[in-house]
């Protein structure tokens, strides 16, 4: 049953409503990640095309990492700390 469900004639549990406040962090951790992903996607685009026209491979590559890596990091931390991570990488390796 969704949180504040509506029709219902008697409140809540107090359990179920501690569980519908403890989605309600998740939902926000869930948009950070979205953006995130989203963002590093957009310049792992950038880096593949850049890297696929210009035959270096480190660019290539990591673009693809930034387009994919999304899918299988959840949480807002690690997707910022792998993301910049292979955002820097073409830098740091020329």
């Amino acid at each position: 049953m969704a949180c504040g469900a509506a029709g219902r004639s008697h409140p809540p549990h107090p359990e179920s409503r501690s569980a519908c406040q403890a989605g309600a962090g998740r939902v926000m951790d869930g948009a950070g990640t979205l953006f995130w992903g989203v963002f590093f996607g957009a310049f792992g685009v950038g880096y593949f095309i850049y890297g696929r026209k210009q035959k270096r491979f480190v660019p290539l590559f990591c673009g693809i990492g930034l387009m994919v890596f999304p899918y299988f990091v959840s949480g807002t931390a690690p997707i910022l700390l792998v993301g910049g991570a292979l955002l820097a990488l073409p830098f740091v390796f020329k």
